[in-house]
């Protein structure tokens, strides 16, 4: 009778033992992705570096203002899934234009330009925490709101000067300038799970909107109150890769 207690002991020891190595061996490698969040498990903190494009669109003395390209590099640093602060450098065109006959003394304003802001972003996921079920009810949780500083280094070439119907004067014109902005951001991160590991890519849309006090984005200054403007500026729509480490 004891004989049979102790195998009885025995092969339920190996049974708990095997049942055990089994499920290590199922849950481990999928990262119980279900258990809590969509991507739970997954990258939550730590360095990533981005390369994009997009197109640009100045808001500053000229009436039409056609898209322009701009490339830029991101290095941001998470400190969860739902905070992050990061630096942005962009190099690309501002360009202004008059369609209309003489409206300006200067038929057209091309920037290029280069930048680099520093600044910080919340996700809906950091101020409600809430399980995801879904790739797009994740994307949604990462919707993101960012604020920062920054400065665009202009490098402006004018059209002919030619005399103008506008009411108001400009001051003299600066072609190279440094321009203090202030950057505010909204967009999502999408992860591409299964390229290059689990969690190594993701894709960033964003549109940017950089806010100036400065006059001189386009090169050119008001001298009076009919050409002064409350703010200049210029909007970006972009789309960066970014590789998590």
């Amino acid at each position: 009778m004891k004989f049979k207690t102790y195998l009885l002991f025995k092969n339920k020891t190996y049974l708990f033992s095997f049942m055990v190595v089994m499920l290590a061996s199922i849950l481990c490698p999928h990262r119980g992705y279900s258990q809590v969040d969509y991507y739970y498990g997954q990258h939550k903190r730590g360095l990533s570096i981005g390369i994009g494009g997009g197109v640009s669109i100045l808001n500053a003395h000229y009436r039409d203002n056609p898209l322009s390209g701009v490339g830029l590099v991101k290095v941001d640093y998470d400190f969860t899934q739902y905070i992050s602060v990061g630096v942005e450098g962009q190099m690309g065109q501002l360009l202004g234009q008059d369609v209309v006959p003489n409206r300006q003394y200067f038929p057209f304003s091309l920037d290029n330009y280069s930048s680099v802001s520093l600044g910080v972003r919340v996700s809906v996921g950091a101020i409600k925490d809430y399980p995801t079920s879904t790739a797009l009810q994740d994307v949604i949780k990462k919707i993101y709101l960012g604020v920062g500083g920054g400065v665009v280094m202009t490098h402006i070439s004018l059209g002919d000067y030619r005399l103008s119907t506008n009411k108001g004067s400009y001051s003299t014109p600066q072609m190279d300038k440094t321009c203090f902005v202030i950057p505010i951001n909204i967009g999502t991160n999408i992860n591409l799970p299964g390229i290059l590991g689990a969690d190594k890519l993701e894709l960033n849309p964003n549109y940017q909107f950089n806010y100036s006090r400065d006059q001189y984005l386009d090169g050119i200054g008001p001298a009076d109150q009919y050409t002064k403007h409350d703010y200049t500026g210029y909007s970006l729509i972009s789309l960066t890769l970014k590789y998590k480490f």
